[in-house]
C-alpha cells in the first residue's frame, strides 16, 4: 500500500513540475513576442511553440487563472507583474544551463 502512495506521490510531482516547466515556458515566450513584436498573439505563440491553437487557448486560460497572463477573447495575451517575474527567473536559469 506504501508503494502505491509514494508512486501517487511522485506522479503528482511530475505533473506539477511539468506545468510549472510549461507556464515558464509560455510566460518567457510572451515576454520575448511583446519585447519583439509588441503584442503576443494566441497564434504566434502556438507557431512558435510548434502547437495548436486550442492547446495555446487551454494554457492560456489555466495561466490566466493563476495569474500570470491577462488575456481576453480576440486580444493580445500580456503577462502580468507574477508572469514577467517568472520569466525573469526562468530565463535566468536558462541561460545559466546554457552557459555550462
Amino acid at each position: 500500500m506504501a508503494k502505491k502512495k509514494a508512486a501517487a506521490t511522485s506522479t503528482r510531482k511530475q505533473r506539477h513540475d511539468h506545468a510549472m516547466e510549461n507556464a515558464e515556458d509560455y510566460v518567457e515566450l510572451i515576454d520575448d513576442l511583446q519585447q519583439e513584436i509588441g503584442a503576443a498573439h494566441k497564434s504566434d505563440i502556438a507557431t512558435r511553440l510548434g502547437v495548436s491553437h486550442v492547446t495555446v487557448h487551454k494554457t492560456i486560460n489555466r495561466l490566466k487563472s493563476l495569474g500570470l497572463v491577462n488575456a481576453e477573447a480576440h486580444r493580445a495575451v500580456s503577462i502580468t507583474e507574477s508572469g514577467k517575474k517568472l520569466a525573469d527567473d526562468a530565463r535566468e536559469r536558462h541561460v545559466l544551463v546554457l552557459r555550462f
